[in-house]
């Protein structure tokens, strides 16, 4: 996506240069307090006394203009896990940031592809805090899709209340496109975007940094262009 997102703007905004710190199944929290392994999925060790991890130095290196940050979806849902460990982590990596104007931005997420439902999401409380232990934490019961597209923006409005931080709208957005365009699969498999939602990820984020209309772009993503027409006029 972040590729995607470049090359829209080399089409119209060359001065405007994308970089990514980006690791799989790796959280905010564990980008900022934890050592990761960037080839090991789920990877993290304890910092040590004088440790920086790769993300506090990608963060100090340069005066950035905008930092998005995205979390996986489930510990927004679960109150406690954002409170306790999104909400801390998204206020560290502010406190690096060294350019006074940067524009913090959240990647309000999209909802999982299950369609099993009623469901709800759970952590061990031991993942929250070291404090409690055997029981755990818990998302709603969700209803259905819809309700779970609600928890989630809920979730984010309330990130970005505490924390002062603007937020996407790739969820909504999504969610209107599935209901829109139900032939076109954006997604992978049960959480992941293909190709065609990682596009209409990036001109989520085009439309963001530059304040011009996706649907202007000539740029297709190498998907049918009918396709890619479709998604850049959805935004």
């Amino acid at each position: 996506m972040p590729q995607l997102l470049q090359d829209m703007l080399n089409e119209t905004d060359l001065n405007i240069k994308i970089d990514q710190i980006t690791f799989p199944g790796v959280s905010l929290e564990s980008h900022i307090d934890y050592m990761t392994d960037p080839n090991k999925e789920n990877s993290r060790y304890e910092k040590n006394p004088g440790d920086t991890t790769i993300t506090e130095k990608k963060v100090i290196q340069k005066p950035w203009d905008v930092i998005v940050m995205q979390e996986g979806t489930v510990r927004l849902l679960i109150p406690e896990a954002k409170n306790s460990l999104v909400v801390p982590a998204i206020q560290k990596i502010k406190s690096l940031a060294t350019n006074e104007k940067c524009k913090f931005i959240i990647f309000h997420t999209w909802a999982s592809n299950k369609a099993e439902f009623p469901k709800e999401y759970c952590y061990s409380s031991s993942i929250i805090t070291k404090k409690i232990d055997g029981t755990k934490f818990c998302s709603e019961r969700i209803a259905d899709l819809k309700q779970e597209v609600e928890l989630i923006d809920k979730a984010y409005q309330s990130i970005v209340k505490t924390t002062s931080i603007e937020k996407s709208n790739n969820g909504k957005i999504v969610y209107n496109f599935m209901k829109n365009n139900p032939e076109i699969k954006i997604y992978a498999d049960d959480q992941h975007p293909s190709v065609e939602g990682a596009f209409l990820n990036a001109c989520i984020f085009y439309e963001m940094l530059t304040e011009k209309k996706a649907k202007n772009l000539k740029f297709n993503g190498n998907i049918d262009s009918k396709i890619s027409n479709i998604i850049k006029n959805s935004i």
